[in-house]
């Protein structure tokens, strides 16, 4: 905090976000700032609230930017950095169980495909979308279900219960039941708008 105190301005006070990579956070005066002193200070830690924040807490420069840092695998468990972003997971560690799984189930008096999945509820700069085919072959997905950038679902049926403080687990049903087909696939797609 730069800045001196007057006579009709005794306080002087500041807000600020920092992020700390070493473990450590110091506090100083500022270059500027004369006749003060510390008198209080409140720490909260936050998660990264995006991924540019998120990249500088696990590889401690935001210069490790763009394709090449969302597609490292640096903990070799096959989630690419961009998913364990999404999904609230860990980089630097091996996931303990899988981020995306696909079921079915009854839902609305039929049986319907579902894919669960974790997402990462600090993560306001990743847009998730459920998608399906009938031939994988062909290459043509349909979206069913989009959250963009995190201001809600629309679509077809999605759940949300809580994970962690900072993941939600979500499950997403299919727009049609089983019996509609005799090939149905599920995959959930992640993109930074």
């Amino acid at each position: 905090m730069d800045g001196s105190p007057t006579s009709s301005n005794r306080w002087l006070e500041g807000l600020g976000t920092v992020i700390v990579t070493d473990g450590r956070l110091t506090i100083s005066t500022g270059a500027g700032a004369m006749s003060n002193c510390l008198a209080f200070v409140e720490l909260s830690a936050l998660e990264p609230a995006t991924i540019a924040e998120w990249r500088a807490v696990y590889f401690g420069t935001t210069a490790n930017a763009g394709n090449a840092a969302n597609l490292a695998d640096p903990d070799g468990d096959g989630v690419p950095n961009l998913i364990e972003y999404a999904a609230g997971l860990i980089p630097t560690n091996a996931a303990a169980r899988a981020w995306l799984t696909v079921n079915h189930g009854p839902y609305d008096t039929a049986d319907r495909l579902f894919v669960d999945f974790l997402r990462n509820t600090n993560a306001h700069d990743i847009s998730f979308f459920v998608e399906a085919t009938t031939d994988l072959q062909a290459n043509t997905w349909s979206c069913i279900s989009s959250n963009l950038a995190g201001i809600g679902w629309a679509g077809a049926p999605v759940l949300e219960t809580p994970d962690t403080a900072s993941r939600i687990h979500i499950r997403a049903y299919d727009t049609q039941p089983t019996v509609n087909f005799t090939s149905r696939f599920l995959r959930v797609r992640v993109t930074q708008p």
